[in-house]
């Protein structure tokens, strides 16, 4: 089983955003980041999925995904397979082409507190972009 926590984080709304995301898989633990630029923080989380999943192929598409994250929009949209408003239905599209590889996926909300690794991960790479 891969299990992938992830997080957007913006600061400002639209601001520097960035992504966080930890992997396990196998017994090994993969904690990465990513900076995104200028998005609002919805944008975040819907491009973390979409950055955590992709570094999921990696390991292969032949296992069960648990997918976590902090943010119910995201885990409602992708629950019921559509989100209405551009550019989240896009970002819907997207994340089920990446989900529909896998054989089984859950996915699962999580309080903010238990989705920290992430979200440190997503700060960081926020002040990355906010270096001169």
């Amino acid at each position: 089983m891969i299990k992938l926590y992830v997080d957007g984080a913006s600061a400002g709304n639209p601001g520097a955003s960035g992504v966080g995301v930890v992997i396990l898989v196998n017994g090994s633990q993969r904690q990465l980041s990513h900076a995104l630029g200028c998005h609002n923080n919805h944008e975040a989380e819907f491009l973390a999925v979409i950055w955590g999943l992709e570094q999921c192929q990696d390991f292969g598409t032949n296992h069960t995904l648990q997918l976590c994250s902090d943010s119910q929009a995201v885990i409602a949209a992708i629950n019921k397979r559509y989100a209405k408003k551009a550019p989240y239905a896009d970002y819907i599209d997207r994340i089920l082409t990446l989900l529909d590889a896998y054989p089984l996926v859950f996915c699962t909300w999580l309080p903010r507190a238990q989705n920290k690794k992430a979200d440190q991960l997503a700060r960081s790479a926020i002040n990355t972009l906010k270096k001169p």
